[in-house]
């Protein structure tokens, strides 16, 4: 699936061995879209961090 500038996410990163992964189930919007992946803004955490395709899902609220 891609993802638009705007659109809301989530994080899905459930590898534990990954350091992204304490952002897993986080919500967020892209804020920019890239050839290989994303940058996103989460919503709860004031952060913003780029995520490859496989690391985001839909989000499970409406916004």
């Amino acid at each position: 699936m891609s993802y638009i500038v705007g659109d809301p996410v989530r994080v899905d990163i459930p590898d534990e061995t990954n350091p992204y992964h304490l952002l897993h189930g986080e919500e967020g919007f892209v804020l920019d879209s890239m050839e290989d992946g994303y940058r996103i803004g989460l919503i709860e955490v004031p952060v913003t961090f780029f995520a490859y395709p496989r690391e985001v899902r839909p989000s499970l609220r409406m916004y």
